[in-house]
C-alpha cells in the first residue's frame, strides 16, 4: 500500500495533505511565502485575520513609558524632599529667642538666635556708633589692628581682641551716638572670622551682659559659630537710648591664643 504524496508543514513540521492550504495542526499557509502575502493580504482587506499569521513579539512600549514614569515620580519627590530640607535649615537658622525687658536691678538670661537675612523695614537701617570704647585692645601689627573701631567696618577679617591678661572675662565695650537711638536688633560677629584657624585658636564670648543708657539691662550668651548672630534688646522699641556697654562674663578657650574676640557688632533700629 503507498503512501499518498505529503505536505510537510515549514512551520510546525506536520504532514498534511497535497490538496490543503492551510496546516491541519498550526495553521500556517503551505504554499510558497509570495502566495502567503497574497493571501494575507486579500484576507486582511477583506476584514478577517490570517490564519497564518506570525504571532507579533510583545511589545515593550508600555513597560518603557512604565519606567519612565517612576524615574519621573521618584525625581519629584527626591526634589520634594531636598526642599523641604533646606526650608526646615532656613527656619532653624532663623529662630531669635527675645529678650525680656528688665531694669538694672534685674537680669534675665537668653540666647542669642543665629540669622544673617533678616531685612529691616524702610524706616530701619543699621546704625553706626559715634565713638567706641574698650577696656582693652591687643596692641596692632604692622598688618594688623585689633581696636574696638573694627566692630563697626563691616569686614568679618578684621576683629576687636581684648589685650588684657587672662581669658577676657570682665572685659568691656561702650558704644555711644551722637542722637537718641530706638533699637530692633542687635547683631553679633562672635570671634575672630577671618578664618577658621583665626576663629579657633583665638577665645570667643559665650557670656555676655548688655547694658544700655536708659537703664535697662540684659544677659545673653552666644553660640560658638561663625556668621552673625541677633540679638532683641532688653529696650522697649519706642524708647531712644544714647549708649550701650557690653561686658564678657564668660568665653569658649582658644585653641592657641587667650584673648577673647569679636568680628563685628550692628545696630539696627532708626533715630
Amino acid at each position: 500500500m503507498t503512501h499518498k504524496q505529503t505536505i510537510t508543514c515549514a512551520e510546525c513540521g506536520a504532514h498534511n495533505r497535497p490538496d490543503r492550504l492551510l496546516c491541519v495542526k498550526c495553521g500556517a499557509y503551505l504554499g510558497s511565502r509570495a502566495d502567503e502575502r497574497n493571501a494575507r493580504d486579500a484576507m486582511q482587506r477583506g476584514g478577517a485575520i490570517s490564519p497564518f499569521a506570525r504571532r507579533q513579539r510583545p511589545r515593550r512600549v508600555l513597560g518603557v513609558l512604565l519606567l519612565l514614569l517612576f524615574l519621573v515620580v521618584a525625581g519629584t519627590a527626591a526634589l520634594l524632599v531636598y526642599r523641604q530640607y533646606q526650608e526646615l535649615r532656613a527656619a532653624e537658622s532663623d529662630v531669635t529667642l527675645p529678650a525680656t525687658t528688665t531694669t538694672s536691678s534685674a537680669r534675665t538670661s537668653t540666647t542669642a538666635g543665629s540669622t544673617t537675612t533678616k531685612a529691616t523695614s524702610a524706616d530701619q537701617a543699621r546704625v553706626f556708633p559715634s565713638n567706641a570704647k574698650a577696656s582693652s585692645s591687643l596692641p596692632p601689627t604692622d598688618q594688623f589692628t585689633y581696636g574696638p573701631s573694627n566692630l563697626s567696618d563691616n569686614d568679618l577679617s578684621t576683629a576687636w581682641n581684648e589685650g588684657a591678661s587672662g581669658d577676657g572675662v570682665g572685659e568691656w565695650l561702650s558704644f555711644s551716638f551722637n542722637q537718641p537711638v530706638r533699637l530692633s536688633r542687635i547683631d553679633i560677629a562672635n570671634g575672630y572670622q577671618r578664618d577658621q584657624k583665626r576663629y579657633l585658636g583665638n577665645g570667643r564670648v559665650r557670656g555676655l551682659r548688655i547694658e544700655y543708657s536708659n537703664g535697662d539691662m540684659q544677659e545673653i550668651q552666644l553660640y560658638d559659630d561663625m556668621g552673625y548672630q541677633e540679638v532683641q534688646p532688653a529696650v522697649p522699641s519706642d524708647v531712644g537710648i544714647s549708649s550701650v556697654r557690653m561686658t564678657i562674663l564668660s568665653v569658649y578657650p582658644g585653641e592657641s591664643w587667650e584673648d577673647a574676640a569679636l568680628s563685628e557688632i550692628r545696630f539696627i533700629g532708626e533715630r
